[in-house]
């Protein structure tokens, strides 16, 4: 969905630069490869003839749509399962007791990808990692940090 999200937006933001820029609304290219590529090389050129408050609007939600990509298509900014020692048995989520807990390593942010799961006032759980040291070595604990409604 996010490949088809992103053509769409380009193609509206392209419509709404242009018209911006030429005071005509006009229509939306078609859905090939080639006109994405054209539509993206336009709205690079049309940020260029229209006001800065227009032009972030449109970079936020690219933003927006770059980060929940590269969740997707970077490994390293995605979900992961929470790491532990050799031979240590995977965490469990306290609340639905699965091996559900992943990790996000940019934000430090665990939470249960479970999507049944949820705490007593009917949020989705979420922890953060506690570090700590315990005899000159380092241990760290998750704590429960808030929830995701």
């Amino acid at each position: 969905m996010l490949v088809t999200e992103l053509d769409a937006d380009i193609r509206r933001f392209e419509v709404r630069l242009r018209e911006k820029v030429t005071g005509v609304l006009g229509g939306r290219r078609g859905s090939s490869r080639k006109n994405t590529q054209h539509a993206l090389k336009s709205v690079a050129n049309l940020a260029e003839a229209v006001d800065d408050q227009t032009v972030l609007g449109v970079l936020n939600t690219l933003t927006r749509w770059t980060a929940r990509a590269d969740t997707v298509f970077d490994p390293d900014k995605g979900l992961h399962r929470i790491p532990r020692e050799p031979g240590e048995k995977e965490m469990r989520c306290p609340y639905c007791v699965y091996q559900t807990m992943r990790w996000h390593p940019a934000s430090g942010i665990a939470v249960c990808i479970n999507p049944e799961c949820l705490t007593d006032n009917g949020a989705r759980p979420r922890w953060a990692v506690e570090y700590t040291v315990v005899d000159d070595e380092l241990k760290f604990t998750w704590e429960l940090c808030g929830a995701v409604a």
